[in-house]
């Protein structure tokens, strides 16, 4: 499979909202929130659209994308720092 759960992605194509009469836009950014195999590779990807008029800068969708309709973002790779419950440390 190309990608797996938590891994950040980028549009590599406008796709067309599932919800809403609207168009996301190639270059979109999200996270794999679902794999899917059968039957033909698929994930489900919770997608940040940008929104100046929102307070948080972004709208929300969940879509389900093809393997050619996205790429890893190169920035996927968290790594964690060592942490305590109390004093949880992550960096990018």
């Amino acid at each position: 499979m190309k990608a797996k759960l938590y891994d950040r992605i980028e549009l590599l194509v406008d796709i067309k909202s599932e919800f809403r009469s609207k168009t996301i836009k190639k270059g979109t950014k999200g996270v794999i929130v679902e794999s899917y195999s059968e039957p033909i590779e698929g994930y489900a990807v919770d997608l940040s659209i940008p929104n100046e008029d929102l307070v948080g800068g972004y709208e929300y969708e969940n879509v389900i994308l093809f393997p050619h309709q996205f790429a890893l973002d190169g920035s996927s790779e968290l790594k964690y720092s060592e942490c305590s419950l109390f004093d949880i440390k992550v960096a990018n």
